[in-house]
């Protein structure tokens, strides 16, 4: 098996079928759709279980209701794939993005391949906002994580990467699950990063992130937010300390609006 796509599933069946019809319409054969129904209240797992009775690439999980992070994990637990991929259970993977990221990926030996993504911000009287992060293209070695850490940074989320198993494996990585408020993806970033050697950085868009304040947890502040930022800065530090040894570049990236 050559990639895991996981996805947490939490009360989404009004997107829930365009994102999974987005992963299996690509053009990429051998990988498995994991499927974690966190306890849904909503026909979300029902509509699971119809796309695993379909077919044969759908893997369904249920659980109950712990969060996103014990539904990542306990899908890492059983992923076959040589790399894994996220998609949040209200987005949509562009075509290609298997196979062309899967291609780097192994071209290059990299541990992570981080592709770029569309964020469309929708608010309740249903306007949007466009933002399309631009960031370097090419190879990055462990030596030169300092000069690029802005854009390895800047894309925090695990939905916009390849990662190799064997490194999350090796190292027992999984996400938090303590964190209720967000951050759980940076987490795991920072410790995924400290373990890698190579990086690939793909500026194309292959990912839509669809944040609606309706069904964002992002869309909401808690005082528990200022808990994760400081843990996310200690986190920071360390991956500096461990993997930048030759300091971080003042060189910034830039950010596109549409």
């Amino acid at each position: 098996m050559k990639i895991s796509v996981i996805m947490p599933v939490y009360n989404s069946e009004k997107y829930l079928s365009d994102a999974i019809d987005s992963i299996l319409e690509q053009d990429f054969e051998e990988f498995e759709l994991l499927l974690v129904d966190d306890g849904s209240k909503d026909s979300s797992g029902e509509i699971c279980d119809r796309y695993a009775n379909k077919n044969e690439k759908v893997i369904v999980i249920h659980k109950k209701n712990e969060g996103s992070s014990s539904a990542r994990n306990v899908a890492l637990d059983i992923a076959k794939g040589e790399y894994i991929a996220f998609c949040d259970n209200d987005d949509i993977y562009f075509p290609h993005l298997l196979s062309d990221n899967y291609k780097l990926a192994k071209k290059n030996d990299a541990d992570l391949v981080r592709y770029s993504r569309k964020k469309v911000i929708s608010n309740a009287n249903g306007k949007k906002r466009v933002i399309i992060p631009q960031f370097y293209n090419g190879l990055i070695e462990r030596d030169e994580f300092g000069k690029y850490f802005r854009e390895i940074r800047a894309l925090d989320a695990v939905w916009t990467g390849l990662y190799k198993k064997s490194v999350i494996d090796k190292y027992h990585l999984r996400f938090d699950e303590n964190l209720k408020f967000g951050a759980e993806d940076i987490y795991f970033n920072l410790d995924f990063l400290v373990h890698c050697n190579r990086v690939y950085l793909h500026n194309r868009e292959y990912y839509q992130w669809n944040q609606r304040y309706t069904h964002s947890t992002s869309g909401t502040f808690h005082r528990e937010h200022l808990k994760t930022f400081r843990v996310g800065l200690e986190k920071d530090e360390q991956f500096v300390r461990k993997a930048c040894g030759n300091g971080i570049s003042k060189k910034r990236s830039c950010v596109v609006w549409k």
